[in-house]
């Protein structure tokens, strides 16, 4: 069974014709590590999100919580090296356009100032993770999500900072995820995953992403519509 599911594409179900890099290999340096997650995916699946893959390494490269860590500053001088590239001007024109001046507050709405940012598609960003998170369920359990399943995610920094009851549950939830299960690391700390799920419902799954050390993200397997109950606090 496992064979057959090997040769359909994790993410629509078609036939796989490609291996699909989990988490992208973008977001590795130079030299490559071998213990790279690859999962079956269609041509168009694999093809069609390399310009998310592209856009999520440049973002993340750059936030300020990432770039202090070695492997992302590596790869940071390879996305700005591609820049120089006119296949690449395009996405160096966007890029540079996203730079501007934002205000500074705290969490409380304190207003501190001016700071130097760019801006962030989330959606973009979240659809990454989760395209990773569903590679990982196969690399895992062997076989896709059940059909009348969803996968999501949601990430820190796609939270509005004034909303602190639901940053506290993103972090209650990767508290208790890590608790439960030692995290798999690949590349030196670029990424590193772990996830957890009940007994008895096996195919219901919470799952903690973290990029360089840093950057964290949280998904769930679940029944459609549903919606995890926040954890207890310890």
């Amino acid at each position: 069974m496992a064979k057959e599911k090997a040769k359909l594409c994790v993410y629509c179900g078609n036939k796989a014709t490609t291996r699909d890099h989990i988490p992208p290999k973008c977001l590795f340096p130079d030299p490559l590590p071998s213990d790279l997650i690859t999962v079956p995916a269609c041509h168009k699946c694999n093809a069609g999100e390399s310009k998310d893959d592209e856009y999520f390494r440049a973002r993340i490269v750059a936030k300020n919580e990432c770039g202090s860590h070695k492997a992302a500053q590596q790869v940071a001088v390879k996305l700005f090296r591609s820049f120089e590239r006119v296949q690449n001007a395009g996405f160096t024109r966007d890029f540079i356009d996203s730079i501007k001046d934002f205000d500074l507050c705290t969490p409380s709405g304190i207003y501190l100032g001016k700071a130097t940012g760019y801006d962030v598609d989330h959606d973009r960003m979240l659809r990454v993770v989760r395209r990773i998170m569903i590679g990982l369920h196969f690399k895992e359990f062997g076989r896709g999500i059940p059909k009348n399943f969803e996968a999501t995610v949601q990430g820190r920094s796609n939270v509005d900072p004034t909303e602190l009851s639901v940053l506290k549950e993103v972090d209650d939830w990767v508290k208790k995820i890590v608790s439960k299960r030692k995290p798999k690391r690949i590349g030196d700390g670029v990424f590193a995953y772990t996830y957890v799920s009940p007994d008895d419902r096996p195919d219901v799954t919470a799952w903690a992403m973290e990029f360089y050390e840093s950057e964290v993200y949280l998904g769930f397997c679940i029944p459609r519509n549903a919606r995890p109950r926040a954890p207890q606090p310890y």
